[in-house]
């Protein structure tokens, strides 16, 4: 399946059943990390229970509602970007994404988010993209920032942590507040 390479780095490879072992392996070996700031690494204890994740991503995005990626870092999964929510008739995204721990600090997660919002606003003509972050998760709200995203709305109590309500900032962007900004980042008059 065909994917989209950012830089000589970096890769998103639509996420598929040949990435089930590696995916597996690499949650497997992260799950405590992941585990601090995702509900979803505790309900995936087998590698079959990550073949079955792969084949509802897929069914999810025949039906236009996901697009999910591989994150392939230097050839190797690092991780998973996305959307994980279209909503086509609002014109809205929502993007998501885990990074493994030992990858963070190389400006992965940046680089892919920047290449999915542009594929939103630019390929798809999306209104608004929007990325939902635990409150005190500065490392996923420092890459909203730096993105130009900006706070929009706080859900107290959004998700469930192991014994822990997390309450969720969401960080949205506007199709014209992004092309102003991606302008005025290349030089371009606004």
């Amino acid at each position: 399946m065909p994917g989209h390479r950012i830089d000589e780095e970096l890769e998103l490879v639509w996420l598929q059943r040949a990435q089930a072992e590696p995916l597996f392996a690499l949650i497997q070996a992260h799950r405590a990390y992941l585990s601090r700031w995702l509900s979803w690494p505790q309900e995936i204890q087998s590698l079959e229970d990550t073949r079955s994740f792969i084949r509802y991503s897929l069914q999810q995005f025949v039906a236009g509602q996901t697009r999910l990626y591989a994150l392939q870092f230097r050839g190797e999964v690092v991780g998973v970007c996305g959307f994980n929510a279209i909503n086509k008739s609002l014109r809205r995204v929502r993007i998501g994404y885990w990074l493994a721990e030992p990858w963070q600090g190389h400006g992965i997660v940046t680089r892919a988010c920047r290449a999915l919002i542009a594929k939103a606003f630019d390929e798809w003509q999306m209104a608004v993209v929007e990325i939902a972050v635990a409150l005190d998760n500065h490392p996923s709200r420092a890459v909203c920032e730096r993105l130009g995203l900006r706070p929009s709305l706080c859900i107290p109590q959004a998700e469930q942590l192991g014994d822990r309500l997390v309450d969720h900032l969401v960080y949205a962007v506007t199709r014209d507040e992004w092309l102003a900004t991606e302008a005025s980042r290349e030089g371009y008059p606004v």
